[in-house]
């Protein structure tokens, strides 16, 4: 059996023993591995990654500039840190949307939303083919959220997003290193932590991970010498958040031992 089949009998086995509402996608340059691709998820923060994809493309169009200072905006609770911060601090749009990757600011996600507009944002989305994800509603937006109004993704539409990213020839070459880097530093990881903790230099990879009562997703890529996997495990309806990020962090560790 080869490695590409081991992990894959791996992460059906791991589904199998959790049974939990999950849906998973991954591609190697060996194979694909998919359970449940186009099931459609409430995104959590996993829709911060369409986002900053529509902000590089406005970069590299001359209509968005990262080196412009924000002037600020209404700052909402839940993840980030900027309704932390003092009113005075100054930010760069590079610094908004570094802070909404890696710490997955609430605030700095609406900031750039308001200023790319929200249809733009689906607009990219609509023209990559993603027919599971949309962008609904700004974050903490509590009287969409009671009206039933949510931002949307799958499996599938993740890893495509994530080859998007990931494609040098899409990107200018700054374009590309500066948001490599953004995903290689996110705070919260789930696929990625057994890399992190072992520090495997040889694997370059980053992520995006999202969740909220009952969900917890992760989607990341993973470049080793001549290997590359792109994955997400999306899952919803959990009894507890811990066993979401057990499932995911055991199939980190299944992609690490077959990438490695």
């Amino acid at each position: 059996m080869n490695k590409f089949e081991l992990m894959k009998q791996v992460v059906e086995a791991l589904l199998q023993q959790h049974r939990i509402d999950a849906a998973v996608h991954i591609e190697t340059d060996e194979g694909i591995l998919s359970v449940n691709p186009h099931q459609v998820f409430s995104s959590a923060s996993l829709i911060k990654v369409p986002i900053l994809l529509t902000a590089f493309n406005e970069v590299e169009k001359g209509r968005l500039h990262l080196e412009e200072e924000v002037k600020g905006g209404i700052l909402v609770d839940g993840a980030g840190v900027l309704s932390a911060l003092s009113s005075n601090s100054s930010f760069t749009w590079q610094d908004i949307l570094t802070l909404m990757m890696i710490v997955s600011d609430n605030s700095a996600t609406n900031w750039i939303i308001e200023r790319l507009g929200m249809e733009t944002i689906n607009r990219l989305i609509e023209s990559l083919g993603l027919e599971q994800t949309c962008l609904n509603r700004k974050m903490m937006d509590f009287q969409a959220i009671e009206k039933g109004i949510n931002n949307v993704t799958s499996a599938y539409d993740m890893v495509q997003l994530l080859k998007v990213l990931k494609n040098k020839q899409r990107w200018a070459k700054e374009s590309f290193i500066i948001m490599d880097q953004i995903m290689t530093k996110q705070q919260f990881t789930l696929l990625t932590a057994e890399l992190e903790e072992e520090s495997y230099s040889k694997v370059s990879y980053g992520s995006k991970s999202g969740s909220l009562l009952g969900i917890q997703h992760d989607c990341a890529y993973f470049y080793h010498e001549n290997k590359y996997v792109h994955a997400a495990i999306l899952t919803a309806n959990l009894p507890n958040q811990l066993i979401g990020k057990q499932l995911i962090g055991e199939i980190g560790m299944a992609i690490k031992r077959y990438i490695i």
